[in-house]
């Protein structure tokens, strides 16, 4: 995900959920991460959180350049990892984490892979996981978007109200 991309998703984020704010900031902020977009839970909250989730990714393709390589294409996947926390975090609710780990393209339950060159297991696992929150947390700033990017965004004509 592109820096730009990333203030895009913030802006786009602030303008249709700025209660969340605190939220979003502690979760960059701080030391954990969540991936995978996985969860269990009742339907009728699985019909809020996709509300959630879908009015924010919907109004943010209006204004993301998809690029021709395969990573920058997954942006939308990429912020979603961060979105689905950040509401449970701030919708207060109840967590039951399940360690996962991918190697070569399959994945594992962590539990069957602990004799497996641990070391190398939690590096792999360390850095798939904090990259897109290092990205996205850089500036350790009290405001989620940087007007340094106010510019180049207007340049490109995106304007998120």
């Amino acid at each position: 995900m592109t820096e730009e991309q990333t203030q895009i998703y913030l802006r786009v984020f602030l303008s249709l959920y700025p209660e969340y704010e605190k939220t979003m900031l502690n979760y960059l902020n701080g030391n954990k991460s969540y991936n995978f977009n996985m969860a269990v839970m009742p339907w009728d909250l699985f019909c809020r959180y996709n509300e959630f989730l879908f009015s924010i990714l919907f109004k943010a393709r209006k204004y993301i350049k998809v690029m021709p390589y395969a990573y920058y294409n997954r942006t939308f996947g990429m912020f979603s990892e961060i979105l689905l926390p950040v509401f449970v975090k701030h919708n207060k609710l109840r967590v039951k984490n399940v360690p996962v780990i991918f190697i070569d393209g399959k994945q594992y339950h962590a539990t069957g892979l602990k004799r497996l060159l641990p070391k190398q297991l939690k590096s792999l696992a360390k850095d798939r996981m904090n990259d897109i929150k290092f990205r996205l947390s850089r500036q350790r700033a009290s405001s989620l978007v940087s007007p340094f990017w106010d510019s180049y965004l207007a340049n490109d004509g995106i304007r998120i109200e």
